[in-house]
């Protein structure tokens, strides 16, 4: 089974596949993927794995696809948290965490997916067998590995979903591109945005093809709690 997942207002938007058809849904939190799908799985998700915990240097895979995607794409790469501030019950301790530890205070942005990256770590760090479960990966990545280029436009823009649309008609068979516009066509976006669905079907066909895939960087960093920091993405010949 492989998955492609985003993170979305409802909690995390999925687009599945297996040997006979592809599904899609939401789940409140990622333990109820493994319930779902198991932990033979290969579940690609757009949300930081690995946390660095001292050090003014971020993790090496973000820096990575900041200098691949360039100006603007690479500003959608924020600076990842330490991990003491992850767990942190309020932005104003997280930012004084994360200035002890790493010398930089944290985002307003960074700080509003906290709650995801906390959950991804406690699943992690708590369950073994998941880590050979969850890929990271990093949408914006994806697409400029299967474009050659990174997108023209923003994602939140008509032209930019169009843009990310038609990579996914080039890459996609067509049962992915029915199971893209049902999924467009059943969520409000107060619930999933039409950005998610395609961030989480890019996934998908990384995961799809995952023993073709290549890391940023090449040799993944390691974090104090054993696990890998790297972005996985597709390279198209």
């Amino acid at each position: 089974m492989y998955v492609g997942v985003d993170g979305c207002k409802s909690g995390w938007f999925y687009l599945s596949q297996d040997e006979s058809a592809y599904s899609f849904g939401t789940v409140r939190d990622l333990r109820d993927l493994t319930e779902l799908f198991g932990f033979e799985s290969r579940v690609f998700v757009d949300v930081p794995i690995g946390l660095k915990e001292s050090g003014e240097e971020e993790r090496l895979c973000d820096l990575e696809a900041r200098k691949l995607l360039g100006s603007p794409r690479g500003s959608s790469v924020f600076r990842v948290p330490c991990r003491q501030a992850v767990y942190a019950d309020n932005y104003e301790e997280a930012s004084r965490l994360n200035e002890l530890h790493t010398g930089k205070k944290l985002s307003k942005q960074a700080w509003g997916i906290v709650p995801k990256i906390r959950e991804t770590d406690e699943l992690l760090c708590s369950v073994p067998q998941a880590r050979n479960c969850f890929r990271e990966v990093h949408p914006e990545v994806c697409f400029r590995g299967l474009m050659g280029n990174s997108a023209q436009y923003n994602k939140k823009t008509a032209e930019g979903a169009e843009e990310r649309l038609r990579v996914l008609q080039h890459h996609g068979d067509p049962y992915l591109l029915e199971t893209v516009s049902r999924a467009q066509s059943r969520f409000r976006p107060s619930s999933v945005g039409q950005d998610d669905i395609l961030d989480a079907a890019v996934a998908l066909i990384c995961a799809m093809r995952e023993k073709e895939c290549v890391t940023l960087p090449a040799t993944p960093e390691i974090d104090p709690k054993g696990i890998r920091m790297e972005i996985s993405f597709l390279r198209a010949k």
